[in-house]
């Protein structure tokens, strides 16, 4: 099926191949139609077996269907599908749209207290070159920033979603993600201070919003900020407002 100018072609094998393609709409369980979000650039197959690593639609339901009965762990999945060219949040979402609800995240380590431990030392090729995530250039910088600049979520290692400024994760259940997927709604946290104790509120995010969406700033994320529009519904709630489905909310703030 062709979307957004995507072409694709049927093989008499039974395969799928996409060129430069943008959008892909395939059927999902439990609804007829779901849009997947893909970004590749060339000839990428879909079917077949061997070292191409490649997947047919068949062979990719059964894998989902294993991950939702506890055949085939979620990390083993993603892994796969890493391997043919798809991020972890993309993954994710695939997983979300047919029907496997994410992993509550499991952590072993249990804090004392502030201020106890060692010394934490981390090493990069380069340093970081400033500390602004709406200028960072590279991972680099970005890591930088994240010692004291959180998103309203993160990914774990399983590719789940997990909360951090964000009070919970928005889904379709709770009201909070369109079912169309023309908007979502973040919960923020209550109690978080800035480093000079102010509160942080919804207005911090849409100041965010209107700063990195401004031509005039100049941002590196000015792609993720400046078809959106971002709303507060009250002090710890706002609204994000897509201009077209899309599957991949979780781009702003994240």
């Amino acid at each position: 099926m062709v979307q957004g100018g995507t072409e694709f072609a049927h093989l008499g094998d039974g395969k799928l191949v996409a060129r430069a393609c943008d959008k892909l709409w395939t059927p999902a369980l439990g609804q007829n139609w779901v849009l997947i979000w893909s970004r590749c650039r060339g000839n990428r197959h879909f079917g077949g077996q061997g070292a191409s690593m490649a997947m047919n639609e068949r062979q990719l339901r059964r894998k989902i269907d294993e991950v939702r009965t506890g055949q085939r762990s979620r990390r083993r999945f993603l892994h796969e599908m890493m391997l043919l060219g798809f991020s972890a949040p993309f993954v994710t979402r695939l997983l979300a749209h047919s029907g496997v609800a994410m992993a509550a995240s499991e952590t072993d380590y249990k804090p004392t207290k502030a201020g106890e431990g060692g010394t934490l030392k981390l090493l990069w090729w380069q340093g970081p070159t400033l500390l602004n995530p709406h200028f960072a250039v590279g991972t680099k910088d970005q890591d930088g920033c994240r010692l004291f600049y959180e998103p309203l979520a993160s990914w774990d290692p399983d590719g789940n979603m997990v909360p951090v400024l964000a009070a919970e994760i928005p889904n379709v259940e709770a009201g909070t993600v369109d079912k169309d997927v023309m908007w979502v709604v973040w919960k923020l946290k209550q109690g978080v201070k800035w480093h000079d104790g102010q509160p942080f509120t919804a207005d911090d995010c849409v100041f965010n919003w209107e700063y990195a969406a401004d031509s005039a700033t100049a941002a590196t994320t000015v792609g993720t900020y400046k078809d959106i529009k971002v709303s507060k519904v009250d002090d710890y709630t706002i609204k994000i407002d897509f201009q077209k489905p899309t599957p991949f909310w979780a781009d702003a703030f994240v």
